[in-house]
């Protein structure tokens, strides 16, 4: 499995305006809904894993589907990501799917 690497990939998201809170665990931080598209050289890019590493919290990820679109999980589906800056990564591998389904990432990474 290789990546794609060496180009340019425009990775456009938007935080929402209103936290999702801690849910049920007032130890969580509050996370904002994430969703944006990912394009490699204008072209959409499906199957692509997505994911959100912030200066300080939890990891946030999502993989795109077929019209280049995600959502970020942080602990439960759809919940996104800590509110700051984050470094954003995406990889794509060749001749692979990626999972339908994001699992939420060890809490405590």
């Amino acid at each position: 499995m290789s990546r794609v690497a060496g180009k340019l990939l425009m990775v456009a998201f938007v935080f929402g305006l209103t936290g999702c809170g801690g849910g049920d665990n007032p130890d969580r931080p509050a996370l904002y809904p994430v969703k944006g598209k990912v394009t490699l050289n204008g072209e959409i890019l499906a199957g692509a894993s997505v994911t959100f590493y912030p200066k300080s919290g939890p990891t946030a990820r999502g993989v795109t589907d077929d019209k280049g679109e995600y959502t970020l999980t942080t602990y439960e589906a759809g919940d996104g990501a800590v509110e700051g800056s984050h470094q954003i990564t995406v990889h794509k591998t060749e001749g692979g799917e990626a999972a339908a389904d994001v699992a939420p990432l060890d809490p405590d990474s």
